[in-house]
């Protein structure tokens, strides 16, 4: 027979399996601020000022599995810097990365600029040099991250945290 101290402890693992159940389920969703994963089991939330400044963060989660791209993608023109497509993002995660930011005109034609993500500290992005001619970026209609690295053999989980995404 199992001691009063032990059922308590039973007691104390059950509710904070429960607790742990109950907020996994709240946190991730497929559609955040505009932004929608096209892979049912990457979860999107919102981590209020917890940036490196501060801001609010979209983070991720994700398992990488070998082959695969995870997208995030949002509809709508990307923002403008000096006249042309611009996008400055700040990011951290817990592995390294093959990213891409993929700008779409009406045509289906894509637009990509790619960078690598060292994981740890938060790191710039600059995504500001496309292959072939975006133009002035009227045209654009999707704008797509990337995660590419599972195309390279790569896999398990993925924590990507990511400021400076343009919402809606």
């Amino acid at each position: 027979m199992a001691s009063l101290g032990t059922r308590r402890a039973r007691i104390l693992v059950l509710l904070a399996l429960i607790t742990l159940a109950i907020t996994a389920c709240d946190r991730g969703a497929s559609e955040l601020d505009g932004w929608r994963a096209s892979d049912q089991g990457t979860d999107l939330w919102l981590e209020a000022r917890s940036g490196p400044e501060g801001e609010d963060v979209l983070a991720m989660l994700y398992t990488m599995s070998t082959g695969t791209e995870y997208v995030i993608e949002r509809e709508g023109p990307p923002p403008m810097r000096d006249g042309r497509p611009a996008v400055t993002l700040r990011a951290r995660s817990t592995r390294t990365l093959y990213l891409t930011l993929a700008l779409v005109d009406s045509s289906g034609q894509a637009y990509e600029c790619s960078r690598i993500l060292a994981p740890g500290e938060w790191r710039t992005l600059d995504f500001e040099q496309f292959s072939g001619d975006p133009g002035d970026g009227l045209d654009i209609v999707t704008m797509r991250l990337i995660d590419r690295t599972a195309l390279l053999g790569s896999q398990g989980p993925v924590s990507l945290k990511l400021v400076g995404l343009p919402s809606q």
